[in-house]
Parts: C-alpha cells; structure tokens; sequence
C-alpha cells in the first residue's frame, strides 16, 4: 500500500513544489554529477536559471515564484540586475556556450572543458524541466525542450 501511494504521488500533478522535492532535486543531481560538494551542485544550478531567467516573461516569474520553494527564489533572482539585458536563450547550444565561456572567464571552475559544459547543463536542464512539469510549469521555449528530447534520445535515455 505504501508502495503504491508513493507511486501516484509521483503520478498526480502537485500545485507547488515543496522543500522535501527540492531537497530531493539537488542531492539527485549532486549524485548524477558527481559533485562532491552541495555548494558546487546549488551554483550549477543557480547560473542555468541566471540564463534562462533573461527569457521569462513578467508573468512566467510571477508562477514560477508562485509554485516553487524559496530556495528557487533566491537561486532565480541572486545576481538579477534591473539593466540586465533580456536575451532569450533559444538553443541549448547557446546556453553551454555562454556558461561555458562564463566560467573560464569568472575562474570558478564548474567546468573542465565544453564536453563538460554541455554533459553537465543537459542534466541541469532535464532535472529543472521535470521538477517544473510536475506542478505544471513550462521550463523553457519549444526549441530548447525540443533539443534536450533529442539529446535525451541520442544517448539512449
């Protein structure tokens, strides 16, 4: 019985993401990435919804904020600044790039090379996309979702 009340827990849509999936979120994606610090996981994080942060509109922040914990607000909008350009981030590529060279030029060193890069925010990505599917948020435009669907089908996931 417990077996099966965990299963559509997981099953019927939630209207907020709570601590407990948060939590989860990250000690999940901490062990995906073999990072042996939280520190580390929690900044990966924090730089990829930087990115996609410039592609929201007014209203998408509004609900995202609404359905997710405060751990997400302060990862959302740490380092937000009011003359920050707003660029939409179309392609995944586009996004590994831009964090890729962030990183070599900031010296904080989440990365070992591009492969890195794109292993790492393609996961980063995935785990965000599905924490936000579950209480009815869309992550990011078509085309990004569209490439994380196909490099998820290139690796045989």
């Amino acid at each position: 019985m417990n077996q099966t009340s965990s299963t559509v827990a997981e099953i019927s849509p939630v209207s907020e993401i709570s601590d407990e999936h948060a939590i989860q979120f990250f000690r999940e994606l901490k062990a995906k990435l073999n990072f042996s610090s939280t520190r580390k996981t929690v900044a990966l994080v924090r730089i990829v919804l930087a990115k996609l942060r410039a592609s929201y509109t007014i209203q998408q922040m509004k609900e995202i904020l609404s359905k997710t914990p405060s751990v997400f607000h302060l990862l959302l909008i740490s380092q937000c600044r009011y003359e920050e350009d707003k660029k939409e981030i179309g392609h995944l590529d586009e996004i590994v790039e831009s964090l890729y060279q962030d990183d070599k030029t900031t010296g904080k060193g989440l990365f070992k090379s591009e492969l890195d890069a794109l292993g790492s925010v393609t996961l980063v990505l995935r785990k965000i996309e599905k924490l936000f599917k579950s209480v009815g948020l869309l992550a990011f435009n078509y085309t990004l979702t569209h490439e994380l669907q196909q490099a998820a089908q290139e690796e045989g996931l």
